[in-house]
């Protein structure tokens, strides 16, 4: 997938969650719920989409927590590997 793919899908997953908020909070009609509903599956759906694709999931997250992981072990006393 492209960056570009992946900032149209994140787009459409916001407006879905927005949508779906605002349809289902302020009003109390049928169709406003089944809209907000919708809307809020289709958000859960595109979300799915863009956690599961496959360059989010082969990234490495060692690198990316080591300084998390050094400020922890700094800040309880741990020795260091």
């Amino acid at each position: 997938m492209t960056p570009l793919y992946d900032r149209k899908l994140q787009s459409i997953c916001i407006t879905l969650g927005v949508i779906g908020l605002v349809a289902m909070l302020p009003f109390d009609w049928w169709y406003t719920r089944l809209i907000g509903m919708v809307c809020l599956v289709g958000f859960v759906v595109t979300g799915v989409f863009l956690i599961a694709n496959p360059a989010y999931l082969s990234r490495d997250s060692a690198e990316e927590d080591r300084p998390q992981d050094e400020a922890v072990r700094r800040a309880t006393g741990e020795p260091a590997d």
